[in-house]
C-alpha cells in the first residue's frame, strides 16, 4: 500500500494506524499512539494533530525531539514545518520544509508530503505560481490519494484566481483519483466533496451534481 508518510512499527501497529488514518478514524488513531513515544509513534501523533488543527501540539512535541539526521530530521522538518506554517510562521515553516527537501527524493515517503505542505504555504501566502508548480510536480506520485491532494490544492488556487470552471475541473478530477483507489483518503474525499456540493448549491452545476 503506497501511503503519504510509510511509518516503521516501533512500539505500536503502524500497518493499523495507516489504515484508520485513511479512513479517518482519528480516534483510533490516537489510541495506537497513546502512550508511544518513539520517534515513528510522534510523528504519526502529529499527523492526526495537524488534521484536528492542534498545530500548537505538534510544535511543541517536535520541537522536543533532539536534532536527528537523514530521514529522521527530515520528517521531524517536514512536520514541524507545516505545523509553523498553518500557525502563520510562514517563514518558519518553509525554511523547514526546504531543508528537508534537500535531503529527500521521490523515492522518500516524506517528499510528496514536503512538496504538499510547500504548496500550502505558498498558496497562503498569495505565492499562487510556487503553489501551482508544488502541486504538479505531486501528480508525478504513484499514489491516487497524493495526486488527488494535489487536485484539491489546485482547485484553491482557481479560486484564487478567478478560474471557477477550472476550480470544478480540478474537484472532479480529484475525486476520480479517489474512486481509483480501494483505499480513498476519506478525510481529503470529504473535503472535495464538500467544496463541490458548494459550488453546485452556488452555481448551475447540474453535470456534477449527481456525484
Amino acid at each position: 500500500m503506497v501511503t503519504s508518510a510509510i511509518l516503521t512499527s516501533l512500539g505500536f501497529d503502524a500497518e493499523e494506524f495507516e489504515r484508520a488514518f485513511t479512513a479517518a478514524d482519528f480516534e483510533r488513531c490516537l489510541e495506537l499512539v497513546s502512550g508511544q513515544h518513539d520517534f515513528d509513534a510522534v510523528l504519526a501523533a502529529s499527523r492526526v494533530a495537524i488534521r484536528q488543527r492542534r498545530y500548537e501540539d505538534v510544535i511543541t512535541a517536535l520541537s522536543e525531539i533532539p536534532r536527528a539526521s537523514g530521514e529522521t530530521r527530515a520528517a521531524r522538518d517536514v512536520m514541524l514545518g507545516a505545523a509553523l506554517g498553518l500557525t502563520r510562521d510562514y517563514a518558519g515553516g518553509g525554511r523547514l520544509i526546504s531543508r528537508a527537501l534537500k535531503e529527500l527524493a521521490p523515492g522518500d515517503p516524506w517528499y510528496y508530503d514536503a512538496l504538499h505542505y510547500r504548496g500550502l504555504i505558498a498558496w497562503m501566502t498569495q505565492q499562487h505560481a510556487e503553489a501551482a508548480e508544488a502541486a504538479t510536480e505531486q501528480l508525478q506520485s504513484l499514489s491516487p490519494n497524493i495526486r488527488a491532494r494535489a487536485r484539491i490544492l489546485l482547485s484553491w488556487i482557481a479560486v484564487r484566481r478567478g478560474e471557477i470552471l477550472r476550480q470544478v475541473d480540478e474537484l472532479q478530477k480529484a475525486l476520480d483519483e479517489f474512486e481509483s483507489t480501494e483505499e480513498p483518503d476519506q478525510y481529503l474525499k470529504a473535503n472535495a466533496l464538500g467544496n463541490l456540493a458548494l459550488l453546485c448549491y452556488e452555481m448551475p452545476l447540474r453535470d456534477v451534481s449527481d456525484r
